[in-house]
């Protein structure tokens, strides 16, 4: 379980270490929201990037949740190694991880395939 909280929560920290670097080098106002067609329609400052990040750790903490109850159930409490249910929601925290990213990058301009620019 401890191999399985360190990548989860490692996650989070890597998130949280790439927002505030865009949050350096990103513009003044930040698009906080996209509406259906992908034009921004709601912006705010840079610290509106740090959503994402607070979104993950709740990923994660659901995703840490669920794994300790399976192993409680299963009897697993001490099992040294990750589980094949744990590799799964590591591989769901991993594909948030990167929709956030790129979530991101859309927000400070930097994918600019809907001609928006802040």
């Amino acid at each position: 379980m401890k191999h399985f909280r360190m990548l989860d929560y490692g996650a989070v920290a890597a998130m949280l270490v790439f927002t505030l670097f865009l949050m350096v080098i990103a513009p003044k106002l930040v698009v906080t929201h996209f509406n259906g067609a992908g034009v921004a329609d709601s912006w705010s400052s840079r610290t509106g990037l740090l959503l994402e990040p607070a979104l993950l750790l709740v990923i994660a903490l659901i995703c840490d949740w669920r794994a300790h109850s399976w192993r409680k159930r299963d009897g697993m409490q001490t099992l040294p190694m990750i589980t094949f249910g744990e590799w799964r929601l590591l591989s769901f925290v991993g594909l948030a991880l990167v929709g956030f990213v790129l979530i991101q990058l859309a927000q400070i301009g930097f994918l600019q395939g809907d001609g928006v620019h802040i």
